[in-house]
This record gives structure tokens, C-alpha cells and sequence, in this order.
């Protein structure tokens, strides 16, 4: 029997970490684009009807998704050409971005301009909208944009940090300590300095990325250190109350607090592509969550 048919015939793997890994590496990657959906939403709906709905949550776990996706696209890269073109990198994140913030920076500059200042506009468009914002500068209609002036930086530094740092099990155990010191970092200056700052600012908010960075790179170098009881399917619904229950917390406290999500979160995304949950992938949440990628 030839290595193909024999491959067709092959029953699954029942390790979870290798059904991760073998979903990860599809064009399309299972419950992603559901779960940027939900997210959206869950978003919207706590601006729009409800501080208990986890919004700043949601926020978190893009944030996570973010750190696993570019992490993943950039080890694709480099085991395809042997190395990482960062000047590539930098222009397709361009491309990817700068159409939609321009056309969103017109549509408010000509509908709401009483409402949108120079200033606000100026820091949006550069992005440094989260700093202006924790700073005290008002950006009205366009409040949603500092969390793309977080993921900006995200794009600017971690590429190279990847490309000079080729040690990939010194760099996770780097990750890991600017994480905490990130989430640390989040907690004191939310609780006793400035709560505002500290839910703007990239410093406190890259524990999600940098977990999320973390993740990747222990599941592309070696799956098998990843404990199986991570995957139990029990911490599903414990992960989701943990998140839920976040919500829930006091404003100031939660802007301090919002990184104790970041764990459980890290689960329900590794649990939504290897067991690619059938609720993510219906029609509404897969168009609320795209584009993917």
C-alpha cells in the first residue's frame, strides 16, 4: 500500500496537541474567524448595553489571538526561505491597515467633525491614539481605536525581537517573564496610580500578546512540554466563567485586573482550534469575525 493511501486510511491522532498543530496548519484556521466574532460583539454589546458584558475581556483575547497568529505566520516564514523578511513583514501590515484607518479617520473628519479633533485625528493616525487617550486627550468617535495603536507596536517590535533572538527556548522564558512583569505592571499602576492609564497603555496590556507569543512557540518547537490537562475539555466552560466572572468586577478594579483573564483565554482559543466547536463556525459569527488572517 503506497505512503498515501495509507496516510488516507490513518485514524487521527487522539493527542489533542497533534490535532492543535495539524489545525493550525490549514488555510483556514477552524473557530477563528467565530471567535473574532463573538468578540466583536461581546464588545459592542458592553459599550452599547452593558458594562457586565466582558468586553474589556474580549479586548484580551484579541490580543492573545493576535500574539498566536503573527507568531505563527512568522515560523511559516522562516521554514519556508530559511529566514524572516521584516521589510515584507512591515508592508503587508501597511497594506492591511492603513486602507481601513484612512477611510475610517475621512468618514469621521467629514460626519463628525465638531466632535473629532486635529488632535485626536493626528494621534490615530499615528498610531499613538491609547497613549493620547491615557494621557486625558478626548478621541470621542473614534475611543475604539486605541486598542490598534496597541497592536501597531505589537507589529513594530516583536518581528525583530524574533529575527535577533534566534534561541526560540530563551525567547519563550523571555516572553514569559515580560509577561508577568506586564501583567504586574498593569495591576499596580490600575490600582494606585492611574486606572486609565493602565487600560490605554501597550506596556500594560502586552501580557496578552506576549502569552499568546509564548503559546506558539512552544507548540511549534515542542508540543509534547504542553500538558495534556490543558486540553481537558472540562476547562471549557471553567475558562468562559473565569472570563465572564471577570466581567463583573468593580471598573477600576477590572482596568486593574483585566490580565487574570489572559490565561483562560489562552485555553478557550486552544480548545476552539483543536476541537473546532461547531457554534463558532456558523454564518453570523464567521461574518462578524472576518476577514481572518
Amino acid at each position: 500500500m503506497g505512503t498515501a493511501a495509507a496516510s488516507a486510511i490513518r485514524p487521527p491522532s487522539p493527542d489533542p496537541r497533534d490535532r492543535l498543530v495539524n489545525n493550525l496548519q490549514r488555510r483556514v484556521i477552524p473557530g477563528l474567524d467565530g471567535i473574532r466574532g463573538l468578540s466583536a460583539l461581546s464588545v459592542v454589546m458592553f459599550h452599547g448595553i452593558s458594562e457586565r458584558f466582558p468586553g474589556g475581556q474580549a479586548v484580551q483575547m484579541f490580543f492573545v489571538l493576535s500574539g498566536m497568529l503573527i507568531t505563527w505566520l512568522l515560523l511559516t516564514e522562516e521554514r519556508r526561505t530559511g529566514t524572516v523578511s521584516l521589510r515584507a513583514f512591515y508592508w503587508r501590515r501597511a497594506f492591511r491597515l492603513f486602507p481601513a484607518i484612512v477611510a475610517l479617520l475621512g468618514w469621521e473628519f467629514l460626519i463628525n467633525k465638531p466632535r473629532v479633533s486635529h488632535q485626536s485625528i493626528l494621534a490615530v493616525a499615528c498610531y499613538y491614539a491609547n497613549y493620547y487617550s491615557a494621557l486625558g486627550g478626548r478621541l470621542d468617535g473614534l475611543i475604539h481605536t486605541w486598542s490598534l495603536a496597541v497592536e501597531e507596536h505589537f507589529y513594530l517590535i516583536w518581528p525583530t525581537i524574533f529575527v535577533f533572538i534566534p534561541n526560540r527556548t530563551k525567547l519563550v522564558k523571555v516572553l514569559l517573564v515580560a509577561a508577568l512583569l506586564s501583567a504586574v505592571d498593569r495591576a499596580v499602576t490600575g490600582r494606585f496610580l492611574s486606572p486609565v492609564y493602565a487600560f490605554n497603555a501597550t506596556e500594560s496590556n502586552a501580557a496578552a500578546l506576549l502569552l499568546g507569543c509564548a503559546v506558539t512557540l512552544l507548540i511549534w518547537s515542542s508540543r509534547r512540554k504542553i500538558p495534556l490537562a490543558v486540553f481537558h475539555p472540562l476547562l471549557t466552560p471553567l475558562s468562559l466563567l473565569a472570563v465572564v466572572g471577570l466581567a463583573q468586577v468593580p471598573k477600576d478594579y477590572a482596568y486593574a485586573w483585566a490580565t487574570m483573564g489572559v490565561p483562560f483565554e489562552a485555553v478557550i482559543l486552544l480548545h476552539a482550534i483543536t476541537y473546532e466547536w461547531r457554534v463558532l463556525e456558523n454564518r453570523i459569527a464567521s461574518f462578524l469575525g472576518w476577514p481572518s488572517g
